[in-house]
């Protein structure tokens, strides 16, 4: 049985799919839509590649598509570039970039937007959607589950039931 998954959108662009990938994307979206009308719990991330996918229209159309297609409380991860392998050509993204788009799809009503690929920044951490009150701290790959996090996955500040679940909530310390 599979308990979580992690579904990586590599841009919302179908040229850019057959370019990098050798791929489709809209086999990917179905798929993305499949496994969120089973309920099973899952998160999103979508790369952002300097001078290719760092711009506001894949932005937008990556929170377009949660938004209309899945939902507000679904967690997505703007993901850092690095240059590696075959992709040395293009530059380390800029945080500012990956800030940018967790900026845009909480503004426009994502609950649980993230940055990836970064070691230190508030764009890692968990935020009550309603109070904005920490609640998950991240720094590199340790996991902090702050006080403010209820055992049943409320806001201890203001209420608010989020979509946190197990295993964080064992982890609390």
């Amino acid at each position: 049985m599979i308990d979580i998954f992690a579904i990586s959108i590599k841009a919302m662009d179908e040229a850019y799919y057959k370019q990098f990938t050798k791929g489709w994307l809209l086999p990917v979206l179905e798929n993305t839509k499949y496994i969120h009308s089973t309920g099973i719990h899952y998160e999103l991330s979508n790369l952002v590649v300097t001078g290719l996918t760092n711009n506001v229209n894949n932005y937008d159309k990556m929170i377009d598509f949660i938004l209309s297609e899945l939902s507000p409380d679904i967690p997505i991860h703007f993901t850092r570039f690095h240059p590696d392998y075959k992709y040395m050509q293009y530059a380390k993204t800029p945080v500012e970039d990956v800030m940018e788009a967790r900026k845009r799809a909480l503004k426009r009503g994502l609950k649980y937007a993230y940055i990836g690929n970064v070691f230190e920044s508030i764009g890692l951490n968990t935020y009550c959607p309603n109070c904005k009150e920490l609640l998950v701290e991240r720094y590199g790959l340790c996991t902090y589950v702050k006080d403010s996090l209820l055992s049943n996955g409320k806001c201890y500040k203001c209420g608010y039931q989020t979509g946190i679940e197990e295993p964080y909530l064992m982890t609390k310390k």
